[in-house]
């Protein structure tokens, strides 16, 4: 949820009027399913054994960020990296290997509880906004795209509220949080496309003083976010965002999904291994990025350097930094590649203009081979690719692919008799039940790392004892992560090879669907 480049100054420059609303809402899905449906680090249809294989060798490539000021006292580092359940001289790669193999499959998704002796729980009180003796209070931020109509659209479930009562319902029945505390959750729709809604529920949420805000894509530009930050509020983000921002809001943003500039990395080594830049084939590189994150593009290009690709063998376009970029500029970046000879392009946009650049290619006539990754949710379920596009290749750290390849992880089975249970229709395509799975996602999430605090947590040790020791996190949906050290938020530390398939119209897992640590 890549601080999502679709996203970014999204009406500042952005194309005015209906086109530009409804081309706002189709991102927004992608953001969902981006983090819902795509390959995240180290899930699969084996569950817990494919992810030990990957996780052997994982170094937690994800953000570490370093601490900043905060209200309340820092955790030192070595308390972290002793206390923890990661002995000290165990490197992290081994820790996901171990808190794998002792994951399994009747244990997955949000029923997972964290056991904890009486003497641990002697003494509850209200030790933090939002944490009683009893009760730890959440706010939810769910996407709402100017109503029912607007989700329905966009294949958004309008059972969300349901979905959240549910899966908060099974965590309270199984053990609760915190030492059996009851979760209780309110719930904002929030407009992701309405800058003056999105502050607004801010507001009212900093006033409930919950322990932590928990977003369900309404919040997915870093301007939208700054809001949690300034007031000091834990902000469980639901898309990419870049290492500078994570930096800057320390410790109050963390969330599962890799950093953006791991996302281009991933892309870049990933596709070279699979010999995307090899001649005779490869010749020449059409690079399509755009100017929301410069420090993004340096370190896709850093990597291409690394691999091999030298600077004449690249002809680069970029875009300004645009929600939805005009239709003419693409359109001169192809004719720039093209005229160049460009034998493969690389898109490092976002899904609107990624998948115009395609359709504009085609008209001109020009039909490469394409690449991409996670960065602007290029690997999201939606999509309107042209149909040359087919074959197109992506490094991910999510799993999206997953289902449309006919696999079902085990924290995705969880999910699914979670909702069914409770009277919901469960999970079954990428496309239409990504959000519900998110959900299950986040509270999982959520839920493994406050139990990895003492009895009494504050939002500080949530941050700074609870994540950082929380070992490996497997996703439904989204992406795993390896938690192992102080400063670690964001997971996405796996990667693996999607392809995209002209058929369905969607991506599928290319070879082995076990993911390889992150580079």
């Amino acid at each position: 949820m890549p601080p999502l480049l679709q996203f970014r100054l999204w009406l500042r420059e952005g194309p005015v009027g209906e086109r530009v609303l409804m081309a706002g809402v189709a991102l927004v899905f992608a953001v969902l399913l981006v983090l819902a449906f795509l390959p995240t680090a180290g899930d699969n249809h084996d569950g817990a054994a494919t992810v030990a294989a990957a996780a052997s060798g994982a170094s937690s490539s994800g953000a570490t960020i370093a601490q900043s000021g905060s209200a309340e006292p820092a955790i030192a580092p070595g308390a972290a990296a002793t206390a923890g359940p990661i002995p000290a001289g165990v490197s992290s790669g081994a820790a996901g290997a171990t808190a794998a193999a002792e994951s399994s499959a009747g244990s997955a998704g949000a029923a997972k509880a964290t056991a904890a002796t009486p003497g641990q729980c002697a003494g509850l009180t209200a030790s933090a906004p939002g944490v009683t003796a009893n009760e730890v209070l959440i706010d939810i931020s769910l996407v709402n795209l100017a109503g029912p109509v607007g989700n329905t659209a966009f294949n958004i479930r309008p059972d969300l509220h349901q979905i959240a009562d549910a899966v908060v319902d099974e965590i309270n029945k199984t053990g609760g949080v915190a030492c059996g505390r009851k979760v209780v959750i309110k719930k904002y729709d929030v407009n992701p496309i309405d800058a003056n809604d999105q502050q607004a529920k801010c507001l009212q949420m900093v006033q409930d003083k919950p322990f932590v805000v928990i977003d369900n894509a309404g919040y997915i530009t870093p301007v939208s976010r700054s809001c949690f930050v300034q007031n000091k509020l834990p902000f469980q983000i639901s898309t990419s965002a870049a290492t500078n921002e994570l930096t800057k809001g320390y410790p109050f943003l963390y969330g599962q999904t890799a950093p953006s500039e791991k996302q281009v990395r991933d892309g870049a080594l990933g596709l070279a291994e699979l010999g995307f830049f090899a001649p005779p084939k490869f010749q020449k590189l059409g690079l399509m990025e755009d100017a929301c994150e410069p420090e993004v593009n340096h370190e896709l290009e850093a990597n291409l350097a690394k691999v091999g690709v030298k600077p004449a063998q690249i002809s680069k376009f970029t875009l300004e930094c645009q929600l939805i970029a005009p239709p003419n500029e693409i359109l001169q970046g192809v004719l720039q590649h093209k005229a160049a000879g460009a034998t493969h392009v690389f898109l490092a946009t976002s899904i609107s203009n990624s998948q115009r650049y395609t359709q504009l290619a085609a008209q001109q006539n020009f039909r490469p081979v394409y690449g991409t990754s996670d960065y602007g949710t290029n690997t999201a379920s939606v999509s309107s690719w042209d149909a040359s596009f087919t074959g197109g290749l992506a490094i991910s750290s999510q799993h999206s692919g997953d289902l449309n390849s006919g696999i079902r992880n085990p924290e995705v089975t969880a999910c699914d008799r979670i909702l069914t249970a409770h009277g919901r229709k469960g999970i079954a395509t990428e496309r239409d039940d990504g959000a519900g799975a998110l959900l299950c996602d986040q509270l999982n999430m959520f839920r493994q790392a406050v139990n990895r605090v003492a009895a009494n947590p504050t939002r500080r040790s949530f941050i700074d004892v609870g994540l950082s020791r929380m070992g490996l996190f497997k996703a439904g949906v989204g992406s795993d992560g390896v938690f192992d050290h102080l400063g670690k938020v964001v997971g996405g530390d796996f990667h693996r090879t999607l392809q995209f398939d002209g058929g369905c119209g969607c991506w599928k897992v290319r070879g082995a669907p076990a993911f390889k640590p992150g580079f």
